[in-house]
């Protein structure tokens, strides 16, 4: 039995965030150890080049801000982008969008130019209902343009444990980073099309948390 081959459901890896925090590891520690193993994980397997960075309402976006940071203070040309007002962010998300120091740029009239690379941190596993129609019409032009797409836990509109689309879109992206354990849509058919290369990394989660894990 292989701890990495372990998956998780959406609540069994809620409970173990959830668990972590009641532990005493602040929440903000585990948004900032999942967004720089993203960095970690891009830095590692793309050519430096100018990044855009996606990033939802949520604590998806919020890994988002601390991936766009540590990325442009190792010298990548970062922009990032937020589908909300920076007033709007709440809890981790706040607190991690504090710490970035670029501009914030809205979703309408993005400009591509000179883009090579995009994150994904729209809404990753915090998604329930279909993506608005204009997130969608921006990923489908980043799709459109042949832009690899790098997801955060899950690309956007997918879901965790069905593996199924919750409206009728999701990016195709080409790698998926996700954290502790995988989770259905990482390894079913119907999910794993989107997701791309999967890539687990250690947020210092411990496995005694898990319960009722199922295995591959």
């Amino acid at each position: 039995m292989t701890a990495p081959l372990d998956i998780l459901s959406l609540d069994q890896m809620r409970a173990c965030d959830q668990a972590a925090i009641a532990s005493g590891t602040p929440g903000i520690e585990l948004m900032t150890r999942a967004g720089q193993a993203v960095a970690k994980a891009v830095m590692a397997r793309w050519p430096q080049g100018p990044v855009l960075v996606l990033c939802g309402p949520g604590n998806n976006g919020g890994d988002g801000f601390v991936a766009a940071q540590g990325l442009a203070q190792a010298g990548w040309p970062v922009r990032l982008a937020l589908a909300c007002p920076v007033a709007a962010l709440k809890g981790d998300a706040a607190i991690a969008a504090s710490h970035w120091t670029g501009p914030v740029e809205s979703f309408t009239d993005l400009s591509l130019d000179g883009i090579t690379l995009v994150i994904d941190a729209l809404f990753g596993a915090g998604l329930s209902k279909p993506l608005e129609t204009s997130l969608v019409q921006v990923l489908k032009g980043l799709e459109a343009a042949g832009l690899p797409i790098i997801a955060i836990d899950l690309p956007s509109g997918l879901s965790g444990d069905t593996a199924r689309l919750i409206g009728d879109y999701a990016p195709v992206c080409a790698a998926t980073i996700t954290f502790h354990r995988k989770k259905p849509a990482h390894v079913l058919t119907t999910g794993r099309q989107y997701c791309g290369e999967v890539i687990l990394a250690d947020i210092g989660l411990l496995p005694g948390l898990e319960i009722g894990r199922a295995h591959v």
